[in-house]
């Protein structure tokens, strides 16, 4: 009754033992009918046999099931006397079987010592008690809990006087409610060979009687290579279920004893293994190497606090002396809404493509159009995965009529690019193309801000980096600082931005010779939070977060960029209607009503009306952050419908945490929507 769950209406029971009158007795107390006990020992009166035959439960005696019925469920069941006589047809609708007891004798098989047959139990026991084990519950034949409590505690006493405790205390526990366990009438064996395929001696892997005689016939005489030639107790049971009905099998087709074929052997664990026992400290860095970027040291000299990204280890920020951790953050964020800031994106994913059909690969790879792009530009692209949801996203940049250099997030770089291969090498290996890692290669910084554009003038050599000439989303290949350059104007903050990438053994030299050139400006180096910081504010989404392998193009606003004149991964589950219904979780922006509440983590957004009810939540926080440009707590969130209720007010509710906030839903672009200051 530990689940209280009632498998059928009409039910049968089928044991040798008195526990199967126990369960009738439960039974009986429910809406369910117990049309028959079917028992195979001769007439044994206990004190449950007695309770169901004053309910008026049939019970035959030394009676056995020959038989079943049913198609998609059973339907009967052909009982009768051991002998086969007087067999009829029961209707039912579950058969519920009892055959003994199998006590769990692993931890005593893990000292080495060997199982031996109870012929009368019809089950494998203990055999000789070693020095180091004692036998109690079952595997003592102890029959109610009262015994087996009794003689566990003994048991303990007698390990603590072994390692030279003086145990002195007695124990007598009290039982509450029913104390027999088990009751060891002689079993009468029932095991027959059957040549049925659907005579099932292992219920999980559907390993039936026929397949063990087969495996006998086959030559198979180990236990060991009959368990893996058929699979016999290699279910998630691990053998508590069939194995003591497979063994008699393999017995009786050998012509042997039961104990001369023995048991499989008994490995650790006895049980599953909770994740509480092996979880412990995240040590990444012990089972793969973490990467760093060539700027490392100098982030380190800076202050720099480490976080995990990937595989590598990047300046979640720089923290000054006497600053607080929020200090440092918005000290980062204001510098680049105001001034300058340099930050290192090395990390970022970068795929060298080539060949003449590699224009029409990033076609069938991107959503959004390319065949337009120029060279000397970038274009933001967002890849599909077959079921239309969100895979990765990044700026592809044409760097020649057949060369392009593809940026990726920096959590996807390694399985973009198996993803990438494999296609080329499975689905479109007509294609002339090459896809060449360049991660390691290039040392990348970008100099975020206001004034991002003025420090670059005083470094670079050979190329006017104004707006006229140097537009948003434009490429240009110069020197920076001396050394040959790539500079990408791209912006995930919504600033004037200049990605500069160099070779790599170059990039401590970049980053010095920037830092140089920003004295003027007090140019501050900036970590991956106050990237966040300000990516939210701008409403950019991330991989993994607003994308979180259910979003698709539609639910983060980017439906205008699907391209409706070619084909692409992904377009054919675009097509569904489901994929663009309004009813869909949309990409919001969410702010609290009330000037200087914060937000709470992780929350889900319910009506107003129900603050308490998340069966109906309608979405949840996905980004959030304290935006110091605009003095309050700023989310980024999914939310059903989202686009049409700009305005509406809710309640993001986070109950584990004991937190719930009114706030109003509003555009995702927080800051500067027109996007003026990075195209400035």
């Amino acid at each position: 009754n530990r689940y209280g769950v009632l498998a059928g209406k009409r039910i049968i029971i089928f044991t040798n033992n008195s526990i199967g009158h126990r369960t009738a007795s439960a039974i009986s107390n429910t809406q369910a009918e117990v049309v028959s006990i079917i028992d195979s020992r001769p007439e044994s009166l206990g004190p449950w046999e007695r309770a169901n035959l004053t309910k008026g439960i049939p019970i035959r005696w030394q009676s056995k099931v020959f038989n079943t019925r049913g198609r998609k469920n059973i339907s009967g069941t052909l009982v009768g006397s051991i002998e086969g006589q007087r067999r009829e047809w029961l209707d039912c609708d579950l058969l519920a079987i009892s055959g003994g007891f199998s006590p769990t004798i692993s931890l005593y098989a893990h000292t080495g010592g060997k199982a031996v047959w109870n012929e009368g139990r019809g089950t494998f026991l203990p055999g000789v008690s070693e020095n180091n084990f004692t036998a109690v519950g079952l595997c003592n034949e102890d029959q109610t809990l009262y015994d087996s409590l009794v003689n566990g505690y003994k048991a303990g006493q007698l390990a603590a006087s072994n390692q030279g405790y003086r145990p002195d205390r007695t124990w007598s526990p009290t039982v509450i409610g029913d104390d027999l366990l088990a009751t060891f009438d002689p079993i009468t064996p029932l095991i027959q060979d059957s040549q049925s395929n659907k005579a099932f001696v292992d219920f999980q892997n559907d390993v039936t009687a026929a397949d063990m005689s087969l495996a006998v016939r086959e030559g198979y005489r180990s236990i060991e290579h009959v368990k893996r030639y058929t699979t016999l107790g290699m279910g998630t049971d691990q053998g508590k279920l069939g194995n003591v009905n497979g063994i008699e099998l393999i017995a009786n087709a050998r012509g042997e004893a039961v104990q001369q074929v023995g048991t499989t052997r008994f490995r650790p664990p006895i049980v599953p293994t909770s994740m509480s026992a092996i979880a412990g400290v995240l040590d990444e860095h012990l089972t793969h190497p973490m990467r760093r970027t060539a700027a490392h040291q100098l982030h380190e000299e800076a202050g720099a606090v480490w976080v995990n990204a990937g595989a590598w280890l990047r300046p979640q920020f720089y923290r000054r002396s006497g600053e607080s951790d929020v200090d440092a953050v918005n000290r980062e964020v204001t510098m680049v809404r105001n001034n300058v800031g340099l930050g290192d994106v090395a990390t970022l994913g970068k795929f060298e493509i080539w060949g003449p059909d590699s224009m029409a690969f990033l076609e069938k790879v991107y959503m959004n159009n390319f065949s337009s792009l120029p060279i000397g530009k970038g274009r933001y692209g967002v890849m599909l995965r077959e079921d239309g949801m969100v895979y990765d996203d990044g700026v592809t940049s044409r760097l020649g009529e057949h060369h392009f250099l593809m940026n990726t997030s920096t959590g996807n770089t390694n399985s973009v690019f198996e993803w990438m291969t494999q296609l080329l090498e499975t689905r479109w290996n007509s294609l002339r193309v090459a896809i060449v890692p360049v991660t390691d290669q290039w040392f990348a910084a970008a100099l975020v801000g206001p004034n991002a554009r003025k420090v670059l003038n005083r470094v670079v050599e050979g190329l006017d980096v104004s707006n006229s000439d140097f537009p948003f989303m434009g490429v240009r290949s110069g020197k920076v600082a001396g050394i040959p350059a790539r500079i990408f104007r791209i912006s995930f903050s919504g600033e004037i931005s200049y990605e500069i990438n160099v070779p790599t053994d170059y990039g401590k030299t970049l980053w010095l010779s920037l830092m140089e050139a920003g004295k003027p400006e007090q140019l501050t180096p900036n970590g991956v939070e106050s990237m966040g910081v300000l990516r939210i504010e701008k409403g950019h989404f991330v991989v993994g977060r607003e994308a979180d392998g259910r979003t698709n193009p539609y639910d983060v606003g980017l439906g205008r960029m699907v391209s409706t004149k070619k084909w692409f991964i992904g377009k054919e589950a675009l097509r569904l209607p489901i994929m663009s219904d309004v009813s869909r979780r949309q990409l919001v922006g969410i702010v609290p009503i009330k000037t200087g509440e914060r937000l709470p983590y992780s929350a889900h957004l319910v009506s107003a009306s129900q603050p308490t009810n998340l069966a109906g939540s309608q979405g949840w926080i996905t980004s959030l952050t304290y935006s110091p440009t605009l003095g309050h707590d700023i989310a980024l969130a999914l939310l059903e419908n989202g686009r049409s209720r700009i305005g509406e007010e809710l309640v993001a509710s986070a109950p584990i945490a004991g937190h719930s906030v009114g706030v109003q839903v509003v555009s995702p672009q927080f800051f500067d929507p027109n996007g003026k200051r990075q195209n400035a």
